[in-house]
C-alpha cells in the first residue's frame, strides 16, 4: 500500500488507512482505543487547519473510491454520501471564515452528490445571499450605486 503520502499537510493517516482498507479486510472495534487532548497549540485538528483537512479528505476519497470504477459501482451510495459530507463540512468552514464564494462552490458539489441533505440547502442559500450582499455593499462603497437613503 506504500507509505504516508507527504503531499498532505493533514490527513496523511486517513489516506494510509483508506489504502489499507481498500486492499485488506478491516474490522471496527466499538471501544475507545486512545485519548485525544484538545486545545493544544499547533494541533492538526485546529480551526486553522480544518480547510486543509477537509480538502485532503475530499481528494483522497475521490482518488481512492470514486475513481476506482469497481469500488464506486459497488459502493456508490456510501461514496456519494461520504464525499458529499466532506464537501458540506468544507463549505461550512469556508462560510464561518467569510469565504462565501468558496463555500457556495463546496455546497453545490455536496448537493450534486446528495440532494437530500436539507441543511446544505440552508447554507447554500445563506452563502448566495452573503455573496449578493457583499457585492452590493462593495458597489455602494465604491460609488457605483447611489445610496438608498439620501
Amino acid at each position: 500500500v506504500g507509505f504516508f503520502d507527504e503531499k498532505y499537510k493533514t490527513a496523511e493517516d486517513f489516506d494510509f488507512f483508506a489504502r489499507v482498507a481498500n486492499k485488506y479486510p478491516v474490522a471496527y472495534i466499538n471501544l475507545p482505543t486512545m485519548r485525544i487532548k484538545r486545545g493544544v497549540t499547533g494541533q492538526l485538528s485546529s480551526p486553522e487547519r480544518q480547510i486543509d483537512t477537509y480538502k485532503a479528505w475530499v481528494d483522497i476519497a475521490i482518488r481512492l473510491w470514486m475513481n476506482d470504477e469497481n469500488y464506486y459501482t459497488k459502493h456508490k451510495k456510501f461514496v456519494d454520501w461520504r464525499i458529499s459530507h466532506y464537501y458540506y463540512s468544507l463549505g461550512r468552514v469556508y462560510y464561518m471564515r467569510n469565504r462565501y464564494t468558496e463555500s457556495l462552490r463546496a455546497f453545490k458539489k455536496s448537493l450534486r452528490l446528495n440532494y437530500k441533505q436539507k441543511s446544505t440547502y440552508i447554507y447554500t442559500f445563506a452563502a448566495f445571499c452573503m455573496i449578493i450582499l457583499c457585492a452590493l455593499f462593495k458597489a455602494i462603497y465604491k460609488g457605483y450605486l447611489p445610496y438608498f437613503l439620501d
